[in-house]
């Protein structure tokens, strides 16, 4: 009894199997029979129970068999407890016996209370003695806080797991375990201890394109559009276009945004291609484009094929010369030229899709608003004659855009580079319609809204003829090439080709006139071109002139006149006024009976043609129209004639 009582007292005290043999052995030696037995072969029978570190009861009397077990790890004379602590125990997640728990709190592994032993949990890796409960990180996957991260990473290494060390007191009651894929995992903190942590000042990055800012990618300038701040990559590209490099707003307030700021900039510097001074623009280009079509639509209502041939029996010396246009077609050319002007510009690549940057289309090419490609025009007239070849007249509108550095797109003066781009559009379109056909002449009329450029200057050559103008004041100043001896009918088509109508270029050399006549007795018609011409830098047409002679002597108040046989004007006296008022009338009358006569005469000899037909009314119709019309060219012939030379 004296070696098996303290053995067995042991193993049920909740000692390990080890303990219970040390304490029997212990015994042994106090045995005063035999003082010098050690108890060793006493000892190797009772290692027959199994492991040394195995307990069969814990201190509470619980048996351990299914239940994960620690010993008491208080220290008591220099070496620790030693007793068994099971799980049912409330001081097991301590690892503390009943003698030595004192607070009488229940705690999981990582140190959270709880109420009763039963909301504990083993751990579910092998070998792992930890219990976990609700409140633990781990406790959906029944893993304790030494296998599962305080923020929810499964740790499966022990090499890639490091305790919270809490330096801020942030959880002093709880352990939290931080795995290699936690921020804080080089600090060895939770992510509660990492948010207090001091942090280092974030690296900048470009609010346009998203890149850090750095030594090799530095702050470059201050987006003018947006008022943010840019980096070099997106530095170069703004200051070539204006343009925000921005990839978070959207394309269409992009677009917004850079077109107002384009309006505000045009407000001190008149160069830069506003939406604004475009829409300015185009009121100059349609006013162009319409004078130039009344010239034409004039020329053509002048020269149809019956009045040109009735005209031509007073005037045969020029039947040759007279252009007569029996149709005429006018061919848009608006794209082609606008795509000949994209190709000068030198674009950047946006920095957010790397491709080249393409301007808005509402400030390109809106077919609603007012636009680049509307201010850039090119029309072509094809304009076939009655005898001779077919004529080119094109009528362009230049307001070429060049983007600068630090300015965006500005206005540039046109250059002689640009003139051969719209004979060369024009060129080309004939070629794709009329392959294998010979070019035919072509007159360019080309209004430079911006101006043009010094050395640029109208030329007429072999199968081209350019009529340069500008806009001034809502006028137009226009400048011909030389047409001193050059052929009449050229002298006479060149000046119809210009922007100004018949009614502004009369009235203009009406007013000169006027002007010169209240300080001379008279004026030549040669003296009146050659003076406009010196003031103008463009041709006069003598027709022009010699018309406005007509409609100022129509108003009595001036004589057309010879002087030194040379056709001139003078202002007329109160005597003269009053005899050619009466004579006005006279001749008025004498012409109107002469055609009077001249249709009675037709009238009663009808041509074959006519009598031929029925006795019907169409026939008498017919016959009255031509007689009404020989009488109205007769009249007015006769009296041109006699107001004209009776008082010369």
């Amino acid at each position: 009894p004296r070696i098996l009582r303290p053995f067995y007292e042991a193993i049920i005290s909740g000692w390990t199997v080890g303990e219970s043999l040390r304490q029997a052995r212990s015994a042994m030696r106090l045995n005063p029979e035999n003082p010098r037995d050690g108890g060793t072969v006493l000892g190797l029978a009772f290692v027959l129970y199994g492991n040394p570190a195995d307990a069969y009861f814990c201190a509470n009397e619980h048996r351990t068999d299914n239940l994960a077990t620690v010993t008491c790890s208080a220290m008591q004379n220099g070496r620790a407890c030693g007793r068994v602590v099971c799980q049912k125990d409330g001081g097991f997640a301590t690892a503390r016996c009943d003698i030595h728990w004192t607070d009488k709190t229940i705690r999981c592994s990582a140190g959270h209370i709880v109420k009763n032993s039963s909301d504990l949990v083993l751990c579910t890796v092998p070998g792992c003695s930890n219990v976990l409960c609700q409140k633990c990180s781990g406790w959906g996957k029944q893993l304790c806080w030494e296998h599962y991260c305080y923020n929810g990473h499964e740790i499966k290494d022990d090499s890639h797991k490091k305790t919270c060390s809490d330096p801020y007191n942030e959880h002093p009651d709880e352990k939290r375990s931080v795995c290699i894929s936690d921020d804080g995992w080089m600090l060895g903190l939770c992510n509660q201890c990492l948010a207090r942590q001091p942090q280092a000042p974030a690296p900048a990055i470009c609010p346009h394109c998203g890149r850090y800012i750095d030594d090799n990618n530095p702050w470059y300038g201050v987006c003018e559009v947006c008022n943010k701040r840019m980096c070099k990559n997106c530095g170069p590209f703004h200051d070539t276009t204006r343009y925000c490099p921005g990839s978070n707003l959207p394309q269409s307030d992009k677009d917004a945004k850079w077109l107002e700021y384009l309006n505000t900039r045009a407000q001190v510097d008149n160069k830069i291609a506003s939406p604004k001074r475009i829409a300015e623009f185009l009121a100059n280009a349609e006013q162009f484009e319409t004078n130039i079509a009344q010239n034409l639509d004039n020329e053509i209502k002048r020269s149809s094929l019956i009045r040109q041939l009735l005209a031509q029996l007073w005037d045969v010396d020029g039947f040759h010369n007279k252009i007569v246009n029996v149709k005429i077609y006018a061919e848009n050319l608006d794209q082609k030229l606008l795509c000949s002007l994209e190709k000068r510009w030198a674009l950047p690549n946006d920095p957010n899709t790397h491709k080249q940057w393409q301007p808005p289309a509402i400030w390109l090419s809106d077919p609603d608003k007012p636009s680049l490609a509307k201010a850039n025009r090119l029309k072509v007239h094809r304009i076939q004659r009655l005898w001779g070849s077919t004529i080119l007249v094109a009528v362009a509108t230049l307001a070429p855009v060049e983007f600068v550095s630090k300015q965006g797109p500005v206005w540039l003066p046109c250059d002689a580079t640009i003139l051969d781009n719209v004979v060369e559009t024009v060129r080309r379109w004939w070629s794709e319609d009329n392959s294998g056909n010979h070019t035919p002449d072509i007159y360019v009329v080309a209004l430079a809204i911006t101006g043009w450029d010094r050395g640029v200057n109208p030329q007429r050559g072999h199968g081209l003829c350019t009529i340069l103008a500008t806009s001034q004041g809502g006028t137009f100043e226009v400048r011909t090439p030389p047409l001193a001896g050059e052929p009449r009918y050229v002298r006479h088509f060149v000046p119809m080709r210009t922007p100004v109508t018949v009614h502004q270029r009369r009235e203009h050399i009406r007013k000169w006139i006027t002007n010169y006549l209240n300080s001379n007795d008279f004026v030549t018609a040669v003296k009146v071109q050659d003076q406009l011409e010196a003031q103008t830098a463009a041709s006069v047409s003598m027709e022009d002139v010699l018309g406005t002679f007509d409609e100022m002597v129509e108003t009595n108040r001036y004589i057309r006149t010879l002087v030194n046989g040379k056709e001139a004007i003078r202002l007329a006296t109160p005597a003269e006024r009053s005899e050619r008022f009466i004579s006005r009338w006279w001749v008025a009358f004498l012409s109107w009976l002469i055609g009077v006569m001249f249709s009675v005469a037709v009238w009663q000899i009808r041509p074959r043609f006519l009598t031929q037909l029925p006795d019907h009314w169409i026939s008498k119709v017919a016959t009255a129209i031509l007689c009404a019309a020989i009488c109205h060219v007769f009249g007015q012939k006769i009296k041109k004639h006699f107001l004209n030379s009776g008082h010369r």
